[in-house]
């Protein structure tokens, strides 16, 4: 991390850090309250691989620092082809923010930096808004390790209908590793279409197992779940093509049958 000091032009007023007592940032990002402390934070970096060189494909993220970035971020964004992104926005002041990469290859450990956020103001001009702080520039730049772990696909797809009638229903659908309760700790979250289908994929890690979780949106009918017990199928290994950590794909179908509370 480091700061963009070009602004030996600037009359500068102060580095100043602001504390992040406003809950219209943790509640509504984006909407800024002209009653406090305002400014703009522009972050910006690329994303390579530390064994290479070569850019990551990445998502990237930033959140209060004690926020969750899966769950509260206050935006996300993808990288370029070249590895390069680009945060900005004119805010409530923040004290500071976490940056978050997660790669999309899953061989690369994702990572994350809290960055302190440095306003610098402009030469104040008569008019100019008091509560104004100026801009805070940051670089942060990522260089992600290997993990060497194996890693592949997993396809889950279904369908979510009534015991008693067979029409289908509508449902949120959740998958969570079998430990973890998946209100809270989600790896992934939809909504069946109104067939009742659904379909979750992604390229991850190996896992052995995923709980698929199905809850209702008519009440009347009891949520349920199923642990899968996931089985990779890679093609043929091919030396110095095929990554030998690549376990292939994982595809299986889980279908639901809720059960109406009432009989």
């Amino acid at each position: 991390m480091k700061l963009i000091n070009s602004l030996s032009s600037l009359c500068v007023a102060g580095l100043t850090v602001f504390a992040t007592g406003c809950s219209s940032n943790d509640d509504e990002p984006g909407k800024i309250n002209r009653d406090l402390p305002f400014g703009r934070y522009s972050i910006k970096g690329n994303v390579s691989a530390a064994d290479s060189g070569l850019p990551l494909e990445a998502e990237m993220r930033i959140s209060i620092p004690t926020d969750p970035s899966g769950v509260k971020s206050i935006q996300t964004n993808k990288t370029e082809d070249d590895g390069k992104y680009y945060f900005s926005d004119e805010t409530n002041v923040y004290e500071a923010f976490k940056v978050v990469c997660i790669p999309k290859d899953p061989a690369y450990d994702p990572d994350s930096v809290v960055v302190k956020l440095g306003y610098w103001l402009e030469c104040f001009v008569g008019g100019m808004d008091p509560m104004y702080k100026g801009v805070a520039f940051h670089e942060v730049n990522f260089q992600l390790k290997r993990n060497d772990l194996p890693f592949g696909q997993y396809s889950i797809k279904g369908n979510v209908s009534a015991a008693d009638s067979g029409e289908p229903l509508r449902a949120e659908m959740r998958i969570a590793l079998p430990d973890n309760p998946s209100d809270v700790k989600s790896l992934q979250i939809q909504r069946s279409e109104m067939d009742g289908t659904y379909l979750f994929s992604d390229d991850t890690n190996v896992y052995e197992a995923l709980k698929v979780v199905c809850i209702p949106e008519d009440r009347t009918y009891a949520p349920d779940s199923v642990v899968v017990t996931l089985k990779y199928e890679g093609d043929c290994y091919l030396p110095g093509i095929t990554n030998p950590l690549d376990r292939g794909r994982a595809f299986h179908e889980v279908n639901f049958q809720l059960k109406n509370r009432k009989n």
